[in-house]
């Protein structure tokens, strides 16, 4: 249980104090408590309830203020001091300093109107904060909203370029395809016979061989592949070489001699009448 020291006014005297000067003004009265070991709010609970039920006032005209006067221990008492006036004697603010234990408090007393006042500036604070703070996530919600928008619109042009860009790039290739293919008569060498050894190397490839590139020139066919296994697989009397050195790094250059993979045409034979016989 809480346990009440000796109550006196501010203005008086205390044992450990000397004389303190004639005040004028509202009488403020302090008050020291005692409150049992226990957690601080605990004890600052027991200190409130036992200065509203031991006011030297009336409980219906009294404002008083609550003050600890050490810091918190565990396992130990805490000292408080209780301070009392007149609520029709506070205009505004009553600030009052007291001595206690050696100890100079100062204590700040405010009437209903200065607390209401005070209360509203608050909440005028606390409103100005809340409608800055929604301008400003409202502002910064629509930044966002604009960068995902521009985000969008740039990722939309950026995939039609590339799509204009392969598209270009496919146009180019063909015609360079192209050209080749019109320039193909100036070598002295059928186009036919081009793809005809194209056709017929492409039937050869091993299936686990990767073939880079093809090569033709008067009558001998190459492939660059990747890798020293050889890419074609072809006939008893064909023959498949291969360069001496890489022509880059894994990639050599292999040719068939002296006869391309297609299949030569059969030479016509001439007709010849048969006799009565049938003999020729």
């Amino acid at each position: 249980m809480n346990l009440s020291l000796g109550l006196r006014l501010v203005d008086e005297p205390s044992d450990d104090a000397g004389p303190a000067p004639a005040q004028d003004g509202p009488k403020v009265f302090v008050r020291k408590l005692v409150a049992p070991p226990g957690w601080p709010w605990e004890q600052g609970r027991l200190a409130d309830l036992d200065a509203r039920l031991g006011s030297p006032l009336p409980a219906g005209d009294v404002s008083y203020q609550l003050k600890r006067l050490e810091p918190w221990r565990p396992g130990g008492p805490a000292r408080f001091a209780a301070f009392y006036v007149l609520a029709a004697e506070v205009t505004g603010r009553l600030e009052t300093h007291a001595q206690v234990d050696g100890r100079t408090i100062v204590v700040v007393f405010e009437s209903t109107d200065e607390t209401a006042r005070r209360a509203r500036q608050l909440g005028m604070v606390g409103l100005s904060a809340a409608l800055t703070i929604f301008v400003l996530v409202a502002a910064l919600g629509g930044a966002l909203a604009r960068r995902a928008q521009l985000e969008g619109q740039l990722a939309s042009t950026e995939q039609k370029a590339a799509v204009k860009l392969r598209g270009v790039s496919a146009k180019a290739r063909l015609r360079v395809q192209e050209q080749s293919l019109r320039a193909w008569p100036d070598r002295g060498a059928p186009l036919g016979e081009v793809l005809a050894d194209i056709a017929a190397t492409s039937g050869a490839v091993d299936g686990q061989a990767r073939i880079e590139a093809f090569h033709w020139e008067r009558g001998l066919v190459g492939v660059e592949a990747r890798g020293e296994r050889p890419p074609l697989i072809v006939f008893a009397d064909q023959q498949l070489k291969r360069s001496a050195r890489p022509i880059r790094r894994n990639v050599w250059l292999w040719a068939i001699e002296n006869q391309p993979l297609r299949t030569a045409a059969p030479e016509p034979i001439a007709a010849v009448p048969l006799g009565q016989d049938g003999s020729r």
